[in-house]
């Protein structure tokens, strides 16, 4: 099995002025979003390159502002001109509103996506009140039906980290995670890459699968990461843009 080299980034929360950031924490670069991406994905390139690039949820700050479609666009344009011709992932999340309009203002769309051998799955779970998500049946059903074919690795993404549990009064599980994290080790998932917990979470085991969450590059040291999987071996680095300056 070849190498693939997966380019993961997570929680832009990109608002293009400073009355859109408003209401978002101090630590949140959220005007520095557009800048943030162009200088990861420039960073991964001299780092070696990719051959795919994941944006793991919450690429704006609040997708039910007028601002968001505009901002999707302007991540759109970043992406058509710093990654052209590069497979492209987009996940979403709950910060982003509408999971279509996301998919069609960025290029991206849900399920199975072949790239290099791997079968890399997005999930697009369903969110109530930008808080509590929940995976749905007829998605918990598509891995089920994937791990049944033959096939090359399952790789899984989606916006929710999956392992270990974090505890704490904000949502950051899936509410029906425990039943989620059984279908993966019954499907022979490989790794499971999410964003969505801006410290993010280095790999770590469960049942046999491998998890993996990316730390937000909205926050200092804006940190995004680099996936090598190879053989069945999975290496990742976490590269820093040291504070985020753009």
């Amino acid at each position: 099995m070849p190498e693939l080299r997966l380019l993961a980034i997570a929680d832009i929360h990109y608002a293009p002025t400073s009355a859109d950031a408003a209401d978002a924490p101090a630590e949140r670069l959220c005007e520095q979003g557009r800048r943030l991406l162009g200088r990861a994905i420039a960073d991964a390139a001299g780092r070696g390159g990719f051959d795919a690039l994941a944006l793991l949820g919450d690429v704006v700050n609040d997708g039910s502002r007028l601002y968001a479609p505009g901002a999707m666009r302007q991540l759109r344009a970043e992406l058509d001109a710093a990654a052209a011709g590069v497979p492209r992932l987009i996940v979403p999340g709950n910060h982003d509103g509408d999971p279509r309009r996301l998919f069609e203002l960025l290029g991206g769309r849900p399920g199975l996506h072949e790239v290099g051998g791997y079968r890399l799955v997005v999930f697009a779970d369903a969110y109530e009140a930008q808080m509590y998500g929940r995976r749905r049946e007829a998605d918990r059903r598509l891995l089920a039906e994937e791990a049944s074919r033959p096939g090359g690795p399952l790789v899984v993404l989606q916006h929710n980290p999956m392992n270990p549990v974090i505890e704490s009064d904000y949502p950051f599980m899936l509410l029906n995670r425990d039943a989620v994290v059984g279908d993966y080790a019954e499907a022979g998932v490989l790794v499971s890459i999410s964003g969505h917990y801006h410290a993010g979470w280095p790999l770590n085991v469960l049942d046999g699968v491998r998890y993996l969450t990316v730390p937000a590059l909205c926050e200092a040291p804006c940190r995004y990461a680099l996936v090598a999987l190879r053989d069945g071996g999975i290496g990742v680095r976490t590269p820093s843009l040291q504070g985020g300056r753009a």
